[in-house]
């Protein structure tokens, strides 16, 4: 987990922690509604963490692909190809 998201986290704790402590419905209230604020920028930073780590997966997988898929098409023309062709 990024460094933002262990932060998010770590705010929602503290956050529930004072809900827990106070005696004051209005804080308490503010406290949770924090707490649930924190906990859906530490799950929305969870879920990009793991696209970007799926996309990254994916474009490698690809990468891989297309290089097979290169190194077996050898019809690509190069200049030592264009010199052993020249009359």
């Amino acid at each position: 987990m990024s460094a933002s998201g262990k932060f998010y986290l770590a705010q929602a704790e503290l956050c529930a922690l004072s809900a827990e402590k106070t005696a004051l419905a209005n804080q308490k209230d503010k406290y949770l509604r924090a707490q649930a604020a924190w906990q859906a920028l530490a799950d929305r930073e969870t879920g990009i963490v793991a696209a970007r780590d799926l996309r990254d997966a994916e474009k490698a997988a690809l990468g891989i692909a297309e290089l097979a898929d290169s190194e077996a098409d050898d019809d690509t023309p190069t200049p030592a190809n264009l010199l052993s062709e020249a009359p």
